[in-house]
């Protein structure tokens, strides 16, 4: 799954549960196995790139991707 949809996804989770609507404990754990999917794979990523510019993306993304995991655990 790409980034942005992952992270809108995401999002949405952490929205419906504020406004007080329930969520299926399914979506949940699918959410929280394609975060971990898309953390390994940047973590990966970092590990061969060498270009600046496109590590700092990378760091970023991984920084959304684990804000993600921990909200996703507290669901």
């Amino acid at each position: 799954m790409k980034f942005e949809k992952l992270d809108s996804a995401a999002e949405n989770l952490v929205r419906k549960t504020a406004k007080g609507k329930k969520i299926k404990p399914e979506k949940v754990k699918k959410l929280q196995q394609l975060l971990g999917e898309k953390k390994s794979a940047y973590e990966e990523k970092l590990k061969t790139s060498m270009e600046p510019g496109k590590r700092e993306k990378l760091e970023m993304r991984l920084k959304v991707v684990e804000a993600h995991i921990e909200k996703a655990n507290q669901l």
